[in-house]
């Protein structure tokens, strides 16, 4: 921050050289105490008018500012070049960064590309060797035939029964497969049994190769149709046990709704009751009122024809304290006993 030069006095700013001739003249020169008003007054505007002047000159004079020292601005180009030297390090890195990258990106679509080719290669060498497996497995003899077949065989029944495992476990949690399982408990042989009859006749009447290999591996398949035939017919009643079930139900729903609608026809039917006795009760109503309006006005008519037809009389009564005389009718005096009664 450069540094400021002190403010100048008064007298060097210059402020007062135009005023060099006209110097302030004092009205009394004595030991007086009391001053003019008129003096003061001139006194006042004056030190105002000098006040502005030098408020004036004041904004008009320049601040001058100190130059920066020589060894400033070493220490400040030192810092500006040392500051170059390091963005051009960074930009040296970002730059080395950015090829590193890219060379890593090719260098990553290359190992894919390479992948890619190595896949296919083993995908078209495991082709290979299932066809010479094959190949060989036909040029074999008829004994290692048999063997592979029932190595085979063996793995998918096995595979057959982790996965209807694993379906009776998920069927439990519901309530068709606790029906399910229920049924497949309560299950008598002999239905399995006259089930399987048909299927055993007709593999019996296949000419099958007869050997130990085979009767193994058929006794193991008509466990496993067993297995399936009871389960089949555990599932055929459960199926039956949903729809009675399922046809209850229903029954139930539309008695519910039935019963509802019976409902819903004796409150309307209540209501259309109420209604029209509410109707006869109005009409009763207009025609009491009707009525009683009618006997008013006959009641109203016949007083009139009474007070027509009744004779004045008058009756002098002499009030001692107003000295005023009050007339009154016949009528009109049987009307104030009445209403005093």
């Amino acid at each position: 921050v450069p540094a400021h030069k002190p403010l100048l006095s008064l007298q060097e700013s210059g402020i007062f050289e135009e005023d060099d001739d006209h110097s302030i003249e004092l009205s009394t020169c004595g030991t007086q105490t009391e001053t003019p008003a008129g003096d003061l007054l001139q006194e006042v505007q004056k030190l105002q008018e000098l006040r502005e002047k030098i408020q004036e000159r004041a904004v008009k004079v320049p601040v001058p500012f100190d130059e920066i020292e020589d060894n400033r601005m070493i220490s400040l180009k030192e810092r500006i070049r040392e500051l170059e030297d390091r963005l051009g390090w960074f930009e040296a890195a970002e730059t080395k960064r950015s090829e590193d990258q890219l060379i890593a990106k090719q260098r990553e679509e290359d190992l894919l590309d390479e992948n890619y080719r190595l896949t296919e290669r083993v995908y078209w060498l495991e082709n290979e060797l299932q066809n010479m497996v094959r190949e060989k497995s036909d040029v074999a003899t008829m004994t290692e035939a048999p063997r592979t077949k029932d190595c085979g065989i063996t793995t998918e029944l096995s595979f057959c029964e982790q996965k209807i495992v694993i379906s009776e476990q998920i069927s439990v949690a519901t309530h068709c497969g606790k029906l399910f399982h229920d049924n497949l408990n309560n299950l008598n042989d002999s239905e399995v049994l006259c089930a399987m009859n048909n299927q055993t006749e007709l593999l019996n009447s296949v000419n099958n190769i007869k050997c130990e290999k085979c009767d193994a591996l058929r006794k193991i398949c008509f466990d496993e149709m067993g297995e399936l035939k009871r389960k089949e017919l555990a599932f055929v009643k459960t199926l039956r046990q949903v729809d009675d079930a399922l046809r209850l139900r229903e029954e139930t729903r539309l008695r519910e709704e039935e019963e509802r609608q019976r409902k819903i026809e004796g409150m309307v039917r209540a209501n259309d009751e109420l209604n029209g006795k509410i109707r006869e009760l109005e009409g009763a109503l207009y025609n009491h009122v009707c009525q009683v309006e009618v006997d008013m006005g006959e009641v109203k008519n016949s007083t009139d024809m009474w007070a027509q037809t009744d004779e004045l009389m008058e009756i002098d009564e002499q009030n001692t304290k107003s000295g005023r005389i009050h007339r009154f009718t016949q009528t009109e005096t049987e009307l104030c006993g009445y209403i005093n009664d």
